[in-house]
């Protein structure tokens, strides 16, 4: 058992990148944003601070792809909701803007990779969502794809397994804890 070096913190984005977990981001124990970004190395049990984003956020969306980190969306908690978009390049210990989420400025989505692309469903900023877009690393561009089936949802929950994404849970349009679960290939 080991403990996070950094604040405790809420509504952070956690990704893996090779041997290495990250966390970071979120709102510490008084309500402050972060932007700092932890290293876990499992074998030795031990939390490095690597280069924080630019900007504090929590609820923020995260994928990994191709050993870089993706970082975007999010709010401050005062009613601004960001659409930027980041990558953590672990082997420079460095954060590159890149290409602005396509859909709405929004918190709470959900991220997930599949090969070479990475994708940010559902969320909300007032308005609930289910609009799914695909990132290419490779072109640093975004791409409308299909929409998520079933209802707009905030909070969900995601996964990857050979190849297809699952989502699931999350709370729905109407307010109520979802249970549905969708597939995406």
């Amino acid at each position: 058992r080991s403990t996070l070096d950094g604040v405790a913190r809420s509504f952070a984005v956690s990704f893996t990148i090779g041997d290495y977990g990250y966390i970071g981001t979120g709102l510490d124990g008084n309500n402050k944003l972060l932007s700092d970004l932890w290293r876990y190395d499992p074998n030795t049990n031990s939390w490095t601070q690597v280069a924080s984003i630019s900007t504090g956020r929590h609820s923020a969306v995260e994928f990994a792809i191709s050993g870089k980190g993706y970082v975007g969306t999010g709010t401050d908690g005062n009613g601004n909701y960001f659409k930027d978009f980041y990558e953590f390049d672990p082997s420079a210990n460095t954060w590159t803007r890149k290409a602005d989420f396509a859909g709405a400025a929004r918190s709470r989505a959900v991220g997930f990779a599949i090969g070479s692309k990475g994708y940010i469903t559902c969320g909300w900023d007032g308005t609930y969502y289910k609009d799914m877009y695909a990132y290419n690393p490779a072109t640093d561009s975004w791409a409308s794809d299909i929409s998520l089936g079933g209802d707009k949802r905030v909070g969900a929950m995601s996964f990857v397994y050979n190849e297809e994404a699952y989502v699931v849970g999350g709370t729905n349009s109407s307010g109520q804890a979802a249970t549905d679960f969708w597939k995406f290939s």
